[in-house]
């Protein structure tokens, strides 16, 4: 129990939480309690009516015809046994709402526990994860245990007042009682088996849930795509065949949990019966015989239906154990890969970044993305990587954040290798904006304050208007109020861009890096950007990543890179000079503009 993450998480509560838990089980106590006094007054109550004021044989009989005559005695007890059925009422009524709280507190402390491990990855390892399975493992605490802990309630009071009543029936007639429990004990042997066969199927199901959470996940990100193409009917016929595999792993699940279900309402008949006609011979039902069989058949029949109860939360309990299962999967430190903690601050004075020797192969991949490349970022500098698609430009920019670590070599600065610096505070020294920008369905001020969460309102105007964004979101009807959509859909994309590179001069970082940010942008917004650009050179580390190398022409230092290396180095006029790669990509992108400019006339 102590390695299940689940339960340690449940147990290793708060204090409140904890006498909240004790108040709980002693109200269920309590309730077990009453439901076993409330068959022994109805015992009471017959076994002196069936004496017709002749001198009772037990004890509390006789002490209760003591103080009330004879025909108000049996009254009295059906009076206590009501009492005693209302205070039961009363006390798992109020372990409902006990549980209420310590359910939604054990929901939170679970949900919280799952996200903040889904944060904690490092991004080599949460990478591998598809978005629609963290997305329904994220997910997994509020579908699930709702259902999960309110079944559990129940098979509790359930396990509790069976208990009670198989107590007061052991004390009634001990031969009648073996009888039932053996009969019980021969039928729990077997609804063990079936519970394990349905756990399996509720695993299965819970997997299939996650593929076709992460299917729908996928197809609706690729809606814009699935518009383009026309190819509806392709997603439509995949998903059709996931929704079959899922459907298929549901109806063996609800088989088995209806099996173990309507069989136990068909043994609770079965046992009854057999109690009846075995115990008509134990006890003859002369006298006291017949309260004591009459008594024995409401409890036995009370107490079956508490085990069918119980036998019917832990089936639902069991259908959702498939999701405790992948939850404990998740939660589980072994094997999972987290965000390194700890570390050295920065140095102050910082002179270069250095590649020395580095390369990298991706998690998964037996290829080199970069191998044995070395190179100089000067901090205050200007700097440049071209290359084409593929070429490991983007590579570079995961190692300088520590994205990913080097399968060999080291990135240093001041002698001081990255990995031995503290991980936020060495990314704490970066703006960066990407080619793919990614925004929430939130306001303009709310996705600039994103980049810096203490930032002012003057602060977010003073990045808008350095990021040449100020001028268009004064434009919009609500200004920096203004909700822009999921992933921006509402603005443009050089309007977008703008907001991005606004979110990462918020920060005010030392180094501002432009992963291909200008690559799909207009003229007219390129221009604005360079701007910006221009205003920052000297003032902050400029690391941009082009393939549109109009945008390296200012730089103080570009690199080259082509397969995974470095191939020429040097500046926009020095490169042109060596008509190598670097020429050639030009040439390349000049001949085509100057054909659009024609085109365009």
């Amino acid at each position: 129990m102590k390695k299940n993450p689940f339960f340690h998480i449940v147990i290793h509560s708060d204090r409140k939480t904890k006498l909240f838990s004790l108040l709980y089980m002693g109200l269920n106590f309590l309730s077990a309690l009453t439901e076993g006094l409330t068959f022994s007054f109805l015992l009471l109550g017959l076994s002196i009516h069936a004496t017709n004021d002749e001198p009772p044989s037990d004890f509390i009989s006789q002490k209760i015809m003591s103080i009330f005559p004879w025909h108000l005695s049996f009254t009295v007890c059906f009076l206590m046994a009501i009492g005693s059925q209302l205070v039961r009422s009363l006390a798992t009524l109020a372990s409902c709402f006990v549980f209420a709280r310590i359910s939604t507190v054990m929901q939170e402390a679970v949900q919280t526990e799952i996200l903040k491990k889904i944060f904690s990855f490092n991004f080599p390892y949460v990478n591998r994860y598809r978005a629609g399975e963290l997305s329904d493992i994220a997910c997994l605490p509020a579908n699930c245990l709702p259902s999960i802990v309110a079944n559990i309630n129940h098979s509790f009071l359930a396990f509790l007042i069976s208990i009670a009543l198989l107590c007061f029936m052991f004390s009634i007639s001990i031969p009648l009682t073996l009888i039932m429990f053996s009969l019980l004990a021969m039928l729990g042997f077997a609804y063990k088996s079936m519970g394990k066969l349905l756990a399996v199927r509720s695993k299965d199901y819970s997997d299939k849930t996650a593929a076709m959470s992460s299917e729908i996940v996928e197809s609706i990100g690729a809606i814009r795509y699935v518009h383009y193409y026309q190819n509806g009917h392709f997603i439509l016929q995949k998903l059709g065949m996931q929704i079959r595999v899922l459907i298929n792993s549901l109806k063996r699940m609800i088989i088995w949990n209806s099996a173990i279900v309507h069989s136990s309402e068909v043994v609770a008949v079965i046992l009854v019966a057999a109690l009846l006609l075995i115990g008509s011979y134990l006890h003859p039902l002369e006298r006291t015989g017949a309260p004591i069989l009459l008594i024995f058949l409401g409890a036995s029949y009370r107490f079956v239906t508490r085990i069918q109860g119980f036998v019917g939360c832990l089936g639902i309990i069991l259908l959702n154990w498939g999701h405790i299962t992948r939850m404990n999967e998740f939660l589980r430190e072994e094997g999972k890969e987290f965000l390194p903690v700890g570390g050295i601050s920065p140095p102050e004075r910082k002179k270069s970044i250095r590649f020395e020797e580095v390369s990298l192969v991706y998690p998964g991949k037996t290829q080199e993305a970069v191998r044995n490349i070395s190179f100089e970022i000067p901090f205050g500098a200007t700097i440049g990587f071209a290359g084409t698609s593929g070429s490991g430009k983007s590579t570079l920019l995961d190692l300088l954040i520590r994205l990913y670590e080097p399968t060999s070599g080291k990135i240093t600065t001041q002698g001081l290798k990255c990995q031995e610096i503290d991980l936020s505070k060495w990314r704490s020294l970066f703006g960066i904006v990407n080619q793919d920008i990614f925004l929430f369905n939130d306001t303009i001020e709310a996705n600039i304050r994103f980049g810096k969460a203490s930032a002012t309102s003057a602060e977010i105007e003073q990045a808008s208007k350095l990021a040449g964004a100020h001028s268009f979101i004064t434009g919009l009807p609500q200004g920096y109020q203004t909700v822009i959509g999921e992933r921006g859909t509402r603005l443009s994309g050089g309007e977008r861009q703008r907001i991005a590179i606004a979110r990462a001069l918020i920060r005010n970082p030392e180094i501002l890096v432009l992963d291909e940010a200008t690559s799909s942008l207009d003229t007219e917004t390129e221009k604005v950007i360079q701007t910006c650009l221009l205003t920052l050179q000297g003032k902050k580390t400029l690391i941009v990543v082009a393939h549109r190398l109009s945008t390296l022409v200012n730089a103080d230092h570009i690199y080259v890179i082509d397969e995974g290396r470095i191939i020429e180095q040097g500046s926009h006029s020095k490169l042109l000079a060596l008509n190598g790669k670097y020429a050639s990509l030009w040439n390349l992108q000049i001949s085509q503009s100057e054909k659009a400019e024609i085109y365009e006339s």
